[in-house]
């Protein structure tokens, strides 16, 4: 995948999906079907009841924007999408699960909330990290979370990162690659 659909603010870095010319990829086995779609030379998520299709053709919202394979585990995959939805696939995209309603209750907006970043864990299968940015809504908040039972809860690692000022929101979270304890968060102004 060269290029997947982006808010204009966003990037993504892929490298463990390959696309084919005519392929699109959907999901019936999940409780809301979640569809990937090429639209020109991007992949898309569509969410045909909130989807709005700019003029380019690509979607501005459900848009994914942020895409992570485990490196503990190959074929691993999570994805979040800039309406809040988090999702989980243990078989290469074969099928998805919808963790956002775990998520949901610790998020304004009934969890439509930007995933800003997911970070899989490199020393065991169970354990990924979620940011999500909502300052869009102009709320400057952090809202960080962790699993450590591969998504069946989460617990906010907020503690006592900054919050609330100005032009200063949670943009990632990095676990450090030799020390499963040390974990790195970047927002617009600093690193903590």
């Amino acid at each position: 995948v060269t290029n997947l659909a982006i808010n204009a603010d966003g990037s993504i870095t892929v490298d463990m999906i390959q696309v084919g010319p005519n392929d699109a990829f959907c999901c019936p086995n999940m409780p809301m079907t979640i569809t990937f779609v090429k639209v020109g030379d991007q992949l898309v998520y569509q969410d045909q009841q909130s989807a709005t299709i700019d003029a380019t053709g690509a979607e501005t919202y459900g848009t994914v924007v942020a895409l992570e394979e485990s490196p503990a585990r190959p074929g691993l995959l999570f994805a979040g999408t800039d309406d809040g939805n988090v999702w989980k696939s243990a078989n290469d995209g074969a099928t998805w699960e919808n963790l956002s309603p775990k998520l949901a209750a610790m998020l304004p907006n009934n969890g439509e909330v930007t995933v800003s970043r997911i970070e899989a864990s490199k020393f065991d299968t169970e354990t990924f990290y979620v940011a999500f940015d909502n300052h869009r809504w102009g709320d400057f908040k952090p809202y960080l979370f962790v699993t450590n039972d591969g998504g069946k809860s989460f617990k906010s690692l907020v503690n006592n990162l900054p919050t609330g000022a100005p032009g200063d929101y949670l943009h990632v979270i990095r676990e450090d690659p030799h020390n499963r304890d040390l974990l790195f968060v970047g927002t617009s102004l600093g690193v903590y």
